[in-house]
C-alpha cells in the first residue's frame, strides 16, 4: 500500500523540468529568465562577498569553523558561493537563449 502512495505524491522538480522545456522553445523566455537569474546571483554574491572580505580582514572570524559568523542565520561563504552559482547559470540559460534564436532564424 505505501508504494501506491508514494506514486501519488507531487513533485515539484518534475513540474520545473517540465516548465524548462516548454521555455526552452522560446528564445526570448530562456533569455529573460538567464538575465534574473543572472542578476541575483551576482548582486547577491557581491553582497554576501563582501560581508566575507570585511569581516576576514578585521579578523571577526568563527574559531571553530575558520568561516565568517552567520548572518541573519546564514553563512555569508556559502551564501556567496551559490548565489555565484545562481548567476553562471543565468549566464548560461542567457547563453542557450542566444544559441536557440540564432538556430530558429533563417539566413
Amino acid at each position: 500500500m505505501t508504494g501506491k502512495q508514494d506514486n501519488t505524491r507531487r513533485q515539484p522538480l518534475a513540474g520545473l523540468m517540465i516548465m524548462l522545456l516548454y521555455f526552452s522553445k522560446k528564445a526570448k523566455a530562456l533569455i529573460i529568465i538567464g538575465g534574473i537569474l543572472a542578476a541575483i546571483g551576482i548582486i547577491g554574491g557581491s553582497y554576501f562577498g563582501s560581508i566575507v572580505v570585511t569581516e576576514v580582514s578585521q579578523g571577526k572570524m568563527n574559531q571553530v569553523t575558520s568561516t565568517p559568523y552567520l548572518v541573519n542565520g546564514i553563512d555569508p561563504f556559502l551564501a556567496e558561493k551559490i548565489l555565484f552559482g545562481i548567476g553562471i547559470l543565468g549566464i548560461a540559460i542567457v547563453g542557450l537563449g542566444i544559441a536557440s534564436r540564432k538556430h530558429h532564424q533563417t539566413i
